[in-house]
């Protein structure tokens, strides 16, 4: 043979070859063809392994689920967190297999939390009953004491009518070629009366705000309001339901043919009050 210092002899047939392998349980060196199959000694061979130790070996791999008894690989078993059985795939979360821990968690949150709201409803009922007993007494004190009749500040009343006339300015609308300093504000809101003969179909919450100068007659503004508001106006035939205005605070009737100077001279009205437009009726004549 050719390069016989290359390569080793293997150990079952002795033939020399380029490329042997070492066992490595038996630490023989063998060629390809006995590479599986040298010898009994080695424990690799075939009659070393019986079938009655692999199928012990499989058992012991073997093993119940706790819940359904079913037999599984000791790999597919999962330990349930709260109660600790082992437990196959189908009946691993706390719900499929009825777990005793969980049920009593849950009953032990349901008992605390119904304690909670009766602690809450006992310190609820207590309060109510300090704060009845402590205006039971405040209303004593007020009742003991001789009543003031309430007083209006003049300058808390003067900001509040400077406030809602500048509150008018933004959407007033009326007659034009009027100066800013002439001008009187005022927001006029329809409000039907049933008892007039004339039907109309306006809500109540119609309103508009319009602005006039003190020489304007009340009959003029009515009469430029209704066109504003589509109200029917039929002041100028006789016989028929006058439209007039009234203060919403005092319920005074103004005079169709008088001005507006006249109620401001008499302090009866001021810019930026807020005045009723309806049909006259006897139960609101003037008072």
């Amino acid at each position: 043979m050719e390069l016989p210092h290359i390569g080793q002899n293997c150990m079952v047939c002795n033939r020399n070859d380029y490329l042997p392998f070492k066992c490595s349980h038996c630490d023989k060196i063998v060629c390809i063809d006995h590479r599986t199959n040298h010898g009994s000694a080695c424990p690799l061979a075939t009659g070393n392994f019986r079938s009655e130790t692999v199928t012990d070996n499989l058992e012991s791999l073997k093993k119940r689920c706790d819940y359904c008894r079913k037999i599984t690989l000791k790999l597919e078993l999962v330990e349930c967190s709260l109660c600790g059985l082992h437990l196959c795939l189908y009946h691993r979360h706390q719900v499929q297999h009825d777990c005793k821990q969980l049920r009593l968690d849950r009953e032990t949150r349901q008992s605390e939390t119904e304690d909670r709201h009766r602690r809450q409803q006992d310190a609820l009922a207590n309060l109510r009953d300090s704060l009845k007993l402590k205006c039971d007494k405040k209303i004593e004190c007020v009742s003991s004491q001789t009543e003031k009749p309430e007083t209006v500040d003049p300058k808390k009343q003067a900001l509040a009518r400077r406030v809602a006339v500048m509150k008018l300015k933004g959407t007033a609308r009326g007659p034009p070629n009027i100066l800013d300093q002439d001008k009187l504000y005022f927001l006029a809101r329809f409000v039907h009366q049933s008892t007039s003969a004339i039907s109309n179909e306006k809500k109540n919450d119609s309103k508009v705000a319009f602005f006039c100068i003190p020489k304007h007659t009340v009959g003029r503004m009515i009469d430029w309001v209704a066109t504003e508001l589509d109200i029917a106006n039929k002041n100028h035939i006789d016989g028929c339901d006058e439209l007039v205005f009234q203060h919403a605070d005092s319920r005074l009737e103004l005079d169709n043919r008088s001005s507006f100077q006249k109620y401001l001279d008499n302090g009866s009205l001021a810019s930026g009050d807020q005045l009723l437009i309806t049909y006259k009726c006897p139960s609101l004549g003037p008072p």
